[in-house]
């Protein structure tokens, strides 16, 4: 193989992956192993290799969530799929788990019976919010008269009222010392949200709510995670990941990129400017800079990357701070940044 074809598939595939720079995006999402680190844990939420988050105890008035540390674009579609545990005592037993979206950020999570995102007032609710709902305990009046386990779609966290009829199934009790596999999806250009759950006894329940997501939340970018609480009464409540549950596409934003007049002792302001500003020869005493503007604040894709052009390509990139770095490729005509796990969060291709 030459090295002229090795660079133009390398070029094309990582076009095909990730072409946010140049303001398009991948048609579909992406999968990637699963990896605890890239989650944050909040309230009594710990992690139990190989794959387990247990976000509650089997203690009352807990609440523990999860959440991907990496905003999703809802231009892609995305599925999750893990498996469920939902205590082992029926009665008393409670309060359940939630699949939630949202765009506040990843420290959302409270106790009690809103299954560790919702409740009947807002203080209690996380707004706004799409979220599938695992519920275990009966609630009179806003959960369904048959007092089953239920499955529903719930919005901005509102359980002050029973939602609508389509949005609810009744599930066979889950509180039975057993994981239940769910895989949750979203098709962007039908606007579906879609689960379908697999009971441990073999019952599968499936059901999607057709739903404008990018509009409630006001963007195309949101967290995904799970939330769990317990009240008077409690169970463990878990959630198994394994190397097939993750399918999405993270939410980038172009890099600005300009010239920082800078010396190796100090720095002056960014001057944000056009792509092509970056591609310019600059005088040999200058510095390059790239900021990654993005949305994916934790890890933090690189805030600051400098690319010194008293170097080599590519040995001129540098150091960037946190877990990014940048490659330049081709002699100045791509340029790909990079996490430090060598995903792909930009492409930029010079003139």
């Amino acid at each position: 193989m030459t090295k002229q074809f090795l660079h133009s598939t390398i070029f094309c595939l990582l076009f095909s992956v990730n072409l946010f720079g140049q303001g398009t995006y991948p048609f579909s999402c992406v999968p990637r192993p699963f990896n605890n680190t890239e989650f944050n844990l909040n309230g009594s939420t710990n992690f139990q290799a190989p794959g387990v988050f247990e976000l509650t105890p089997n203690t009352g008035n807990s609440w523990g969530s999860v959440w991907y540390r990496r905003r999703l674009d809802l231009r892609v579609n995305f599925r999750i799929s893990v498996d469920l545990f939902l205590g082992n005592s029926n009665s008393p037993g409670a309060d359940g788990i939630g699949f939630v979206l949202q765009n506040l950020d990843t420290g959302q999570g409270g106790a009690g019976g809103g299954l560790g995102f919702g409740g009947t007032t807002p203080a209690d609710q996380i707004r706004p919010s799409v979220a599938i709902e695992f519920d275990t305990y009966y609630n009179p009046g806003i959960d369904p008269a048959s007092q089953s386990d239920h499955i529903a779609f719930i919005i901005d966290g509102n359980m002050a009222a029973l939602p609508p009829t389509n949005d609810i199934t009744d599930v066979n009790n889950l509180e039975n010392g057993n994981f239940h596999s769910v895989t949750i999806t979203w098709d962007p250009d039908t606007q579906v949200f879609t689960y379908e759950f697999t009971h441990s006894d073999g019952t599968v329940y499936s059901n999607s709510k057709t739903y404008n997501i990018v509009g409630h939340l006001g963007g195309n970018i949101a967290f995904w995670g799970f939330t769990a609480a317990t009240g008077g009464q409690s169970n463990i409540h878990s959630v198994r990941f394994n190397d097939n549950s993750i399918c999405v596409v993270d939410a980038t934003t172009p890099v600005v990129l300009g010239n920082n007049y800078s010396t190796t002792t100090g720095t002056a302001s960014l001057t944000a400017d056009e792509i092509s500003y970056f591609c310019t020869q600059f005088a040999p005493e200058f510095f390059n800079t790239a900021y990654h503007n993005g949305e994916n604040t934790e890890p933090a894709v690189g805030d600051f990357l400098i690319y010194n052009n008293l170097k080599p390509i590519p040995q001129g990139f540098v150091s960037g701070s946190d877990f990014a770095y940048m490659k330049i490729r081709d002699y100045n005509k791509i340029i790909v940044v990079r996490k430090s796990d060598g995903e792909v969060v930009a492409v930029y291709n010079c003139p």
